[in-house]
């Protein structure tokens, strides 16, 4: 698609966001509707080829980010165009494989102990989603080895372009319509107006009760948010304040060791790629 298309995608969008509730933005343009980088026959190929991979069912196979909007979200890339460098981001959403590989992780923690991105991996179960990039090294992980070289291969063959591949895993639709709808409810702060200090007094006068609009309701996202992670990845965080510079939502995973032979054609320049 050209520039143009996108740029129409993405005025649908703040359109929809502005007159319909962020979770219904969600459905209508992430778990829904239309793929912006592949056909429909295309799409559910893709979907179907890795529902057969882990053994569940293509609906529990969403892609999410740019190559399904044509335009990022996250709050550090939002509105950006997808373009040649960018990934095919993949959200698998199986109870029962999320809880498989949590207990996988919980038996090698006994076996191989501390692994750097162990603390990384906590944070995001907590939030109801296991990045593969912060599981134990590939090289003695199984599961974590698995994934790579699916994932790797997956981009390799080109059927679903020139682009990497890459998955993360939900334990639930509550959890991954959740972390998508903090994005949406950023972007309906940036098109929703600040009311002016002075202008609020009015019409506070006029009609006793306090202007509303989502800058105000977002403040309570921040200020109920349980971690610095959660505030920085969602963006929901008021000017001034300062917070640890944590990765952003749609941050590329770091590599990963992962002995699964000669490398592939993929762009090595990216973060969210396994290395031998």
């Amino acid at each position: 698609m050209s520039e143009q298309e996108i740029e129409e995608r993405r005025a649908r969008f703040k359109v929809d966001v502005q007159r319909l509730a962020a979770s219904s933005v969600v459905d209508r343009h992430v778990i829904f509707g239309d793929c912006y980088i592949l056909d429909k026959d295309s799409y559910f190929t893709l979907k179907e080829q890795i529902a057969d991979h882990f053994k569940i069912h293509p609906p529990q196979v969403v892609m999410v980010g740019s190559g399904k909007l044509g335009f990022s979200i996250a709050p550090r890339k939002r509105y950006r165009s997808f373009g040649e460098t960018s990934d095919l981001d993949i959200a698998i959403v199986a109870p029962s494989l999320f809880d498989r590989i949590w207990e996988e992780v919980f038996k090698a923690r006994g076996t191989l102990g501390y692994w750097p991105g162990e603390s990384d991996f906590s944070v995001y179960l907590m939030q109801g989603w296991i990045r593969p990039d912060k599981l134990p090294s590939a090289r003695k992980f199984e599961i974590a080895m698995d994934w790579w070289r699916f994932f790797d291969a997956l981009a390799a063959s080109g059927e679903f372009g020139p682009f990497k591949i890459r998955g993360g895993l939900y334990r639930d639709w509550t959890f991954l319509k959740g972390y998508q709808n903090r994005a949406v409810l950023w972007c309906k702060a940036d098109l929703e107006p600040v009311v002016p200090v002075a202008e609020a007094g009015a019409e506070m006068q006029e009609s006793d009760a306090p202007p509303v609009n989502a800058v105000a309701g977002l403040e309570a996202v921040v200020a109920t948010a349980e971690t610095a992670a959660e505030i920085q990845e969602t963006g929901a965080v008021a000017p001034g304040t300062t917070v640890p510079d944590l990765e952003p939502v749609e941050a590329r995973p770091e590599r990963h060791e992962i002995d699964a032979g000669p490398r592939t054609s993929i762009d090595e320049n990216d973060r969210n790629e396994s290395k031998a």
